[in-house]
Parts: structure tokens; C-alpha cells; sequence
């Protein structure tokens, strides 16, 4: 009987090492895909959409103007801005991205020289913002006109719905947005156009006898001026006497990998509207912030941010503090920091050879980076402007915007497993394993019954042994007899 025993102990410790052995090395594999940072992609399509019930609006528009300082605003500042090292120079220090583009030739550094002396000498910090905006085109000098479903705006009523002028890492641009114009259903009649046209002479010099043309970025809404700095993504260029048609759909993208922007699309929405409320979507400034403090200097969008000075005190005083970057600066120090808040870029590490890299580690940390982006994918159709257009001299060119469908697609990109999944694969590891070990103790116990089956005890309770009454012979039964008080009453008479 001992030796039954312990085999049944050895066996048992055997199995349970064996079943947590088993449960914790396949558990293992999806805590590494975890650790790994795997991501999967869900992609919805919103088949309830109907047609009578969404309205989906024509997107904000941001236009960003490649050439955007006309001549005449060149002149009332000064004539000199006009010679080709100051424009040159104007162009890539108001806009970065110039330098990004596949054609980009370095200029000599003795002309780019020049041209920096020339701007900063009638540049001055201190009405650099109001100059800048005063050398823009104006509105109506852009916009030739807008249709929408078949009715005509003039470039006056057009330019109407102009929100504002917006610095970004993509150059000088308008955010325009007509809250009014809305599809609630497919087809050419309810499309969108926008028509550009700028004199030849309004552009025209020895440096830029071609113009290089419009970059227009689609937005859902023009609110936040902070986040279109930096996540102006897929351009629709627009080249002189060329027209673009895009046939789009509405694409809503919630990236819920990170814990801050919820499970699900709407939490994402309600992180972002938290986030922006509360103060906490600077991650931009505070980057330029670590930017002038290892720089020495501020790069330019630093003046043009629109902020409230009295709520970003400190900001607004080391930006009165520092010099603006020069075009070399920039490129030479400051360009990683601004790079760093750049949509494409939000997911890459940050350079361990960065100076200050802890405190850009801190920025990123403690302001929430865009949860939802909505874009608006399609099909991309260019074609040739009408004869009346292509005889001017003038850039002319045309955008043409119509939604393919009234379907809204939600692409949700989490964490592969993310952590409910690995809590169900970790909890299906534990029911198997152990429901096996189960099984096969059951199987063992079973078996060790059958052949070492248990002796039987010799303790056992013998049964009581009755004698057997004859009912022919019963016993008599014995009854107490008690005289009643009438038998007494008698025999105290006789007496």
C-alpha cells in the first residue's frame, strides 16, 4: 500500500511541474510578441452609413503657397528682398521642407550668405511676424473661385471663409473651411472645386521664372493651430495649367497603443478633445523650448506660433531672449528637435546622442501626441486646364474634391496581442495545461485502482444477531392493573 502511495506523490509533483513548466512556456510566447512591440491593424467599414442620414462635410483646406511672398509685398519692404539670394533665402528658411525635396540642389554658401544678410538687415525680430505676414499674398490675389454643386463663388465670398495664417514645417499657409458645405449623397453634382490664379508678374523673377506650384493638405476641421505645424501629411500638389480631381472617402484612424488614447475609436476622440482642453497638446513648444536651450537659438516658427504670451510666459520670454536660427543653424542643430513632432516621425526613438535627450524624453512623455487622425484617401485623377487657361501667362490651377462613397472607414491600430488578449490567451493556457494534468492524475489514480486495488479492513462491524420468536408461543404480556376510584368507593362500603 506504501508503494502505492508513493508513486502517486512522485507522479503528482511530476505532473504539476509539468503542466506549470507547459503553461508558463507557452504564455511566454505572447508576453515576447507583446514585448515586441507587434501592432496589428482592424480596419471597419460603417455599413449602417445611410444616405439620407450622414452628412459628411467638405474637409478645411490648408493651402500652403510654395512661393508665398508676392512682389509687391517684397517692394513695400524693402526693393533688395527682390534679388535672388534674399528670396532664395526667404523660401528655405520659411520652410524646411524645401531642403527634403528629391530635386533640392544646395545654393553656394557665400550666396546664401548674402541672402541671410540682406533679410535679417530689414527683417528685425522685433516686427518679424507682422513683416512676414504683410510680404504674403493677399487672399483674393490667390483664390480665383470656388463651386460648390453647381453654384459659383466669387473670389470675394470665397475668400470669406478664410480661418487664418499658419506656420508649419511645410511652409507658410491658409487654413480655409466652409462649415456650410456638406454631401449627403455621391455623384458630380455635389462635388467641390477651388480655382487658383496668380499674375505672372506677381511671382515672377530671374531666380523663379516657373512657379513652383500649390501643396493643399486636407484637415477635418481647422481648430488646432499647434497640431496642423506638424502633421500636414500626403500633399495634393497643384502645377501651373494642371487640374487634380480627387475622389475621396473619409478615413478615421485611432492609434490605441498607447494607453492614454483608450480602446476604441471614441475613446481616442475623447482623449484628443481631454487633451487639448486641458493644456497637455504642446509637445511642438516644448520641443522648442529644448531646441533654444541646446541651440542657442530659435528656429522661426517659434515667432510665428499663435499663443496666448500671458499663458506661456516662459516660452515667449526665451524666445525674446535667444536669436532666430539662421537656415545653417537650423539645419545644423535645431532641425532634430523640430523633426522629432513631426506625425512620421512620432514613433521613432529618440536619438540617444541628441543633447538633451531627457529633456526631449520629458516632452514626449508629458504631452499627448494626436490619438485620431482623419484623413481623406482616394483616387487622384490630373488633367489639363481648359484652353481659356492655358493661354495666360498667369498660374492657373484647379482642385476638384468628391466623395466616392458615404462610408466612413475606422482603422483601429493596437498593440498585437494587446492586453485583454493576452490576458485570455494566458488564462486559456491555464485551463488547458492543468485540465490535461487533471485528466491524466485522474487516468493514474484510476489504473493504480484496478491493479493494486485496496485490501479490505479487518475492523469490520459485525451484524446483530436476533433470536428468532415463534408466533405461536408469544410471550405474555404483563398489565399493570390500578383499581379505579369507583372499585375503591366499594370496598371502603364493605368495610
Amino acid at each position: 500500500m506504501w508503494i502505492r502511495g508513493l508513486f502517486g506523490g512522485l507522479f503528482f509533483l511530476f505532473l504539476l511541474c509539468s503542466c506549470v513548466a507547459l503553461f508558463v512556456l507557452h504564455s511566454l510566447y505572447f508576453i515576447f510578441r507583446t514585448a515586441s512591440q507587434t501592432e496589428q491593424t482592424e480596419t471597419k467599414t460603417d455599413s449602417n452609413c445611410s444616405v439620407h442620414e450622414d452628412q459628411l462635410f467638405i474637409p478645411a483646406l490648408v493651402i500652403c503657397n510654395r512661393m508665398p511672398f508676392s512682389q509687391d509685398g517684397l517692394n513695400n519692404v524693402n526693393v533688395n528682398l527682390r534679388q535672388d539670394s534674399a528670396l532664395r533665402y526667404l523660401l528655405e528658411w520659411t520652410n524646411p521642407s524645401l531642403r527634403e525635396a528629391a530635386d533640392y540642389y544646395p545654393p553656394p554658401a557665400t550666396f546664401m550668405t548674402q541672402g541671410q544678410n540682406t533679410v535679417l538687415q530689414y527683417i528685425t525680430q522685433a516686427t518679424r511676424n507682422q513683416t512676414l505676414q504683410n510680404m504674403q499674398y493677399q487672399c483674393q490675389s490667390v483664390i480665383n473661385s470656388c463651386t460648390y454643386q453647381g453654384i459659383q463663388l466669387s473670389s470675394f465670398d470665397c475668400c470669406r471663409n478664410l480661418l487664418s495664417l499658419i506656420p508649419s514645417t511645410n511652409g507658410l499657409c491658409w487654413v480655409w473651411r466652409d462649415s456650410t458645405m456638406w454631401q449627403n449623397s455621391t455623384g458630380v453634382t455635389r462635388q467641390f472645386s477651388i480655382t487658383f490664379q496668380m499674375t505672372r508678374n506677381s511671382w515672377y523673377s530671374t531666380y523663379m521664372p516657373v512657379h513652383p506650384g500649390i501643396d493643399v493638405y486636407l484637415r477635418e476641421d481647422g481648430n488646432d493651430v499647434m497640431r496642423m505645424a506638424t502633421e500636414l501629411e500626403n500633399p495634393i500638389r497643384l502645377m501651373d495649367k494642371r487640374g487634380v480631381r480627387l475622389q475621396m472617402r473619409k478615413t478615421r484612424k485611432a492609434d490605441i497603443r498607447r494607453t492614454s488614447c483608450g480602446y476604441a475609436l471614441g475613446d481616442a476622440r475623447r482623449s484628443d478633445e481631454h487633451a487639448f482642453k486641458n493644456n497637455h497638446t504642446n509637445y511642438l513648444m516644448c520641443n522648442l523650448i529644448v531646441a533654444m536651450r541646446y541651440c542657442n537659438c530659435h528656429p522661426l516658427i517659434a515667432e510665428l506660433l499663435h499663443y496666448d504670451p500671458t499663458a506661456y510666459r516662459d516660452f515667449f520670454l526665451r524666445v525674446s531672449q535667444t536669436n532666430v536660427c539662421s537656415v545653417e543653424a537650423y539645419d545644423q542643430c535645431a532641425r532634430r528637435y523640430v523633426d522629432l513632432t513631426r506625425v512620421e516621425n512620432w514613433e521613432e526613438d529618440i536619438p540617444k546622442d541628441l543633447p538633451g535627450y531627457e529633456d526631449a524624453k520629458k516632452c514626449r512623455n508629458e504631452n499627448q501626441r494626436s490619438c485620431l487622425i482623419t484623413s481623406y484617401p482616394g483616387t487622384i485623377q490630373a488633367y489639363d486646364m481648359p484652353e481659356e487657361y492655358t493661354s495666360t501667362q498667369d498660374y492657373v490651377s484647379r482642385l476638384v474634391l468628391e466623395y466616392s462613397t458615404m462610408r466612413t472607414t475606422e482603422i483601429l491600430v493596437s498593440k498585437d496581442p494587446n492586453i485583454y488578449e493576452l490576458l485570455s490567451f494566458i488564462g486559456y493556457n491555464m485551463a488547458l495545461w492543468f485540465t490535461v494534468g487533471h485528466i491524466l492524475w485522474s487516468m493514474f489514480w484510476y489504473a493504480t485502482g484496478l491493479c493494486c486495488p485496496k485490501r479490505s479492513s479487518t475492523n469490520r462491524i459485525a451484524p446483530e444477531v436476533r433470536r428468532k420468536r415463534s408466533i405461536s408461543s408469544p410471550e405474555p404480556i404483563v398489565v399493570e392493573h390500578r383499581p379505579s376510584q369507583l372499585e375503591e368507593v366499594d370496598v371502603a362500603a364493605e368495610t
